[in-house]
């Protein structure tokens, strides 16, 4: 079974049944069943904040960071999660324009697919 839990840190306005169907349909066409995967859906400023924090090679913003579960299962899911996979964080200003890409593109990352 798929399940892809979603968060929401700010007040715009999306579809995240979109995204969700992105990262699923991005998952079985690389033969994975079972998983489960955070999805969260951040502001300007918390995306500033986690561009500072883990992309320091330039000023350029990035608009989606995935953290594979070796990075946050110790304050997210306990470690023994086998099919856990990790989370994938989305800039909301970027939403309209490339999230579903963006949701495929970091549901690639999490699977070790570096395009």
């Amino acid at each position: 079974m798929i399940t892809i839990n979603f968060f929401k840190d700010s007040n715009y306005s999306l579809d995240e049944e979109k995204l969700k169907k992105a990262i699923h349909e991005t998952l079985i066409k690389n033969n994975i069943k079972d998983a489960t995967i955070d999805l969260a859906v951040v502001g300007e400023n918390k995306m500033d904040e986690i561009n500072k924090k883990y992309y320091t090679k330039d000023e350029k913003k990035h608009p989606v960071f995935t953290f594979p579960k070796s990075v946050v299962a110790d304050f997210v899911y306990p470690k023994d999660l086998k099919n856990y996979l990790g989370e994938i964080i989305i800039a909301d200003y970027e939403i309209d324009a490339r999230g579903e890409e963006l949701a495929a593109h970091g549901t690639l990352h999490l699977l070790g697919i570096h395009h």
